[in-house]
């Protein structure tokens, strides 16, 4: 097997059942139609340690990638996927060791990665996804990989090297609001939360990005992130305190919208805590468009006041959250602290302090 080898490894040919090879690989034997043997898994594992000891080994050798292209895409490798209680060890590892070649493979290939496509190609492959998401040919979970993997990284790389209008188009992000962040209620119902979350992220970016651009779609945008707010015990709910702070520091809002938006706020393990952390921080940023340091420091207030013990906060997760908020104004606006406000202050947050104490007592 030698870097010059134009011949596929024989103990990969005893494979059964292997799609046609394409026009291209023409130079590639015929597959013969055999009962799987122990040789084509040792040769397998062969390939496999080949690819980790000499990782440029399977990018200089064509053939054997393809090869394993139709391996993967065979009838008979997902037939044992089906039967796996009955495999062996060492067969129940095909499909691993075939995946791990084939990372090998695209790992040194830059051109693969959508960040070094030229911004024509990311629009054809965004407007390509666009008619694959509204055409529902891909399952939730494929949509959800592909945003992940391609979508996204690549509409952050275009957005952040001034290629914005090369990739996209006031057509494109009208299309993007109406048919996959607003579209009829029918169809987002069918919407699982992993495709939620991604859709989030894209709004989101949207707003960080192109917020000038965004204006006519204001309605909608708030629409969804404040609908997916109000939902109870979803993941999304997290990404969502994000988007709409996000939408609240692009565009001013009413004192009341700002306020309800703080007040459902609620850190409850490790993710939701970070994303309530960065929430906060442009909930601060947007006090600062307003220009009436009463209406702030009454803000403040309403919000302190909500923060103390319910049934919903025990008193650390409010007296934590209480001080959060003041600890972001104060950074942000200073001189709302002055002299006359620190009785109000103290008032506020005493109810939380006098629980904790009783509970420490306890």
């Amino acid at each position: 097997m030698s870097s010059n080898s134009s011949t596929p490894p024989p103990a990969l040919l005893g494979e059964e059942s292997l799609v046609a090879p394409p026009a291209d690989s023409a130079n590639l034997p015929t597959i013969p139609n055999v009962a799987t043997s122990d040789a084509y898994f040792q040769g397998l594992a062969l390939i496999k340690m080949l690819v980790k000891l000499i990782p440029s080994w399977l990018h200089s050798n064509q053939p054997v990638f393809d090869t394993l292209v139709l391996v993967w895409k065979s009838p008979a490798r997902v037939s044992r996927l089906y039967n796996e209680q009955e495999l062996n060890l060492v067969q129940v590892k095909e499909s691993k060791w075939l995946v791990k070649c084939f990372l090998n493979y695209l790992r040194p290939d830059k051109t693969e990665v959508a960040e070094g496509y030229p911004p024509n190609m990311k629009r054809a492959l965004l407007l390509y996804f666009l008619n694959l998401f509204q055409s529902k040919q891909l399952g939730h979970d494929h949509l959800v990989v592909v945003m992940q993997m391609l979508i996204l990284p690549m509409l952050a790389h275009a957005f952040q090297n001034g290629q914005s209008w090369e990739v996209v188009d006031p057509g494109i992000i009208k299309t993007i609001v109406d048919k996959l962040l607003d579209p009829p209620e029918e169809v987002s119902a069918e919407y699982d939360e992993p495709l939620r979350i991604e859709l989030l992220q894209l709004a989101t970016l949207l707003l960080k990005y192109l917020q000038n651009d965004l204006v006519q779609h204001r309605k909608e945008l708030i629409k969804f992130g404040w609908n997916h707010l109000k939902r109870e015990d979803s993941a999304s709910k997290q990404w969502a305190f994000v988007n709409v702070c996000h939408f609240l520091e692009a565009y001013q809002a009413p004192e009341k919208i700002i306020l309800q938006v703080a007040l459902v706020i609620e850190a409850k393990d490790k993710e939701a805590t970070t994303m309530y952390t960065q929430a906060l921080e442009l909930l601060s940023q947007a006090l600062e468009v307003w220009p009436n340091a009463n209406v702030k420091f009454n803000y403040l207030e309403k919000l302190l006041n909500n923060m103390q013990p319910s049934q919903s906060k025990d008193p650390s997760t409010a007296l934590a959250q209480g001080l959060d908020v003041m600890n972001k104004v104060l950074e942000k606006q200073p001189h709302l602290f002055i002299r006359n406000n620190i009785n109000q202050i103290s008032q506020i947050l005493e109810p939380c302090f006098k629980q904790k104490m009783l509970d420490a007592g306890k």
